[in-house]
């Protein structure tokens, strides 16, 4: 059942990233059995028989991602056990929700005019920005008002990028 539990994965062949926990920061590859919800008792049985985990294991991740349909939310959990080097075990626990479907309907087209009224507050700042450094030159990145102005225009491109 846990054949391919025994073979190493690299961190190309699984698509796999670095996961920071609070002790180290580990690749992306490694031993990886996956759980199927019929077959885990026995798949955990197994692999505490032949010992799948042993004194030269760094960490064990446990990950999945819950479904909420009521309320259109996804959860990505990720458990993590550190095994440290002087025999003890370090808890890191990270749930992060997200949503990736917009809603249907009046409440669908209220996001969607609030997502391009915030655009366009973005692009009225870039032109501000833009208008003042011109103008003024490195005189307005004296000016403390401006500066804050700036910083709020960068975070506010920074999220256009990353939630468009």
């Amino acid at each position: 059942v846990t054949a391919d539990a025994w073979h190493y994965q690299t961190e190309e062949s699984i698509w796999g990233i670095p996961i920071a926990g609070s002790y180290d920061v580990y690749g992306g590859g490694g031993y990886i059995a996956n759980l199927d919800i019929n077959l885990m008792a026995t798949i955990v049985k197994e692999m505490k028989q032949h010992s799948w985990i042993d004194r030269h294991t760094r960490a064990v991740f446990i990950e999945f991602t819950l479904y909420c349909p009521g309320i259109n939310h996804f959860v990505n959990v990720l458990l993590l056990a550190e095994f440290i080097d002087t025999g003890g075990m370090v808890p890191f626990v990270s749930v992060y929700p997200f949503t990736i479907h917009h809603p249907s309907g009046a409440l669908g087209t209220y996001y969607q005019i609030c997502e391009i009224m915030g655009i366009g507050k973005t692009a009225i700042g870039i032109v501000y920005v833009i208008f003042v450094l011109w103008k003024k030159r490195c005189a307005a990145l004296k000016e403390f008002w401006f500066v804050l102005d700036l910083i709020a225009v960068i975070v506010a491109v920074f999220t256009v990028i990353i939630f468009w």
